[in-house]
């Protein structure tokens, strides 16, 4: 019985070539897709759910697959995981690449098209949420945004505190 537990080294080298190339690849559309595509998982642990589990599954039951190859497609992987988080942690603009900002889709009475748009959604689907957090109409609300994690936060009119300092969002949120 062969058990096929090494392909050799230039499969291996290929093995990680591969998946470091799908793995930016599979980021850049989830990131064009916008963030409904991922709904409120954050785009590198829905990548993680969908690249993880068939690679485990493919090594486990291909025969064609080398066990070596499965492990370092997997340690690639989480290599190319760990990297993405510090360098967004550590670069600003890096950040903004591969994660979704907040956007406004409804600010001072008026919906804000061009964000509604891009992020795929309908007018109808804010009125929704508005209803949803307790509102009769568009005009108790201030604004309506969508955030990175893909929630969607209703802010009301009347805010009952005032930001203490300047640097702070216009919704009390401190931008660190």
């Amino acid at each position: 019985m062969d058990l096929n537990l090494f392909g050799g080294w230039e499969r291996l080298a290929a093995v990680l070539l591969k998946t470091g190339i799908l793995y930016c690849y599979t980021i850049l559309l989830i990131r064009l897709g916008g963030m409904r595509t991922t709904g409120k998982i954050a785009t590198f642990d829905f990548v993680s759910i969908i690249i993880m589990g068939p690679i485990i599954a493919t090594t486990i039951l291909s025969s064609t697959v080398a066990l070596v190859d499965g492990m370092a497609a997997l340690t690639g992987f989480v290599a190319l995981q760990w990297l993405v988080s510090f360098l967004a942690t550590q670069n600003k603009r890096f950040a903004r690449i591969v994660t979704s900002s907040p956007r406004v889709l409804f600010a001072n009475g008026e919906f804000v098209t061009k964000n509604i748009l891009a992020q795929r959604m309908h007018e109808d689907e804010i009125i929704a949420k508005i209803r949803a957090a307790g509102h009769a109409s568009t005009d108790s609300v201030k604004a309506v945004i969508l955030e990175s994690t893909g929630d969607v936060s209703v802010i009301a009119a009347t805010e009952p505190e005032t930001p203490a300092r300047e640097d702070e969002a216009v919704f009390g949120v401190l931008q660190t």
